[in-house]
């Protein structure tokens, strides 16, 4: 039926006169047309092309979401360090290994490593 829409009929018709109503604003910043709101910033190539400098900035941009991202692995090396355990498994049919495998890693029966009793 007509009624089955998960958007009702007329809220495109809303949209369209909201937009025509309150276009997007542009204003020029460095030679570029840029929407009202939005911020631009210019990128250069490093003034010296070496290592350390394009780490720091990539550490400023990205090292949040980097750390945020490796933690996991960070605390598998140290459990396998201060457990004295180091895990390593392949799956069956895979050609890659995983490697430090922590206490909230999943096993192929679904549970993670700390559901599953100690051995020697």
């Amino acid at each position: 039926s007509a009624n089955r829409s998960l958007v009702p009929t007329n809220s495109r018709n809303n949209v369209i006169e909201r937009i025509a109503q309150n276009p997007i604003r542009f204003h020029e910043e460095n030679g570029m047309m840029v929407p009202d709101g939005y911020t631009s910033h210019v990128i250069r190539p490093a003034a010296k092309g070496d290592v350390v400098t394009m780490a720091r900035a990539m550490n400023r941009d990205f090292g949040s979401k980097a750390k945020a991202m490796f933690q996991s692995e960070v605390d598998a090396a140290r459990d396998a360090i201060e457990q004295d355990l180091y895990i390593s498994y392949r799956q069956p049919g895979k050609d890659f290994d995983c490697y430090r495998v922590g206490s909230i890693g999943k096993c192929f029966c679904g549970h993670t490593l700390d559901e599953h009793a100690r051995f020697n």
